[in-house]
């Protein structure tokens, strides 16, 4: 895998444009919106898949030139709703921009939230960015929240953090 050119990764996002309007053609509308969050994976050296066999969505970490690049890789069972798609490849360009995770936050259930919910934040952020999106907003609050309350368990289940 390598570092792309803008001119690279563009024809990188158009190719990955066919399949996610063929499965979500309501999306087209939203083409700007998740051409950043495509770019930003494909040039960092990573790409974007869609898993017909996930429901959620993962941040698909690697080595790459002495650094780290990620995949993204969208679960595409059971999602009734394409929105959602565009919410979970903000929150993995949320973790994109973070430093690397370290077996610390990783172990620790309240780290590991910490770490999600500033992802959904630098989602938030970013997504704010896009007009088009300001009407579904509450849309997104639900869905990270929702998210969200996977790691909250975690806590609550682990008294000693």
């Amino acid at each position: 895998m390598e570092i792309l050119t803008n001119e690279d990764a563009k024809i990188r996002v158009d190719q990955t444009f066919v399949e996610t309007f063929k499965r979500y053609p309501a999306l087209k509308e939203y083409d700007e919106v998740l051409r950043f969050a495509f770019t930003a994976f494909y040039k960092q050296g990573g790409h974007v898949r869609f898993d017909p066999d996930r429901t959620g969505s993962i941040f698909e970490p690697f080595p790459l030139l002495g650094g780290r690049s990620a995949n993204l890789v969208i679960g595409v069972k059971d999602r009734i709703d394409p929105m959602g798609v565009i919410w979970v490849s903000f929150h993995e360009w949320g973790h994109l921009s973070q430093p690397i995770l370290t077996d610390d936050i990783r172990l620790n259930p309240t780290l590991t939230h910490q770490r999600e919910s500033e992802a959904w934040d630098l989602a938030e952020v970013k997504l704010k960015d896009y007009a088009i999106l300001q009407p579904h907003f509450d849309q997104f609050y639900l869905y990270r929240n929702d998210c969200l309350k996977s790691y909250q368990k975690k806590i609550s289940n682990n008294p000693i953090t």
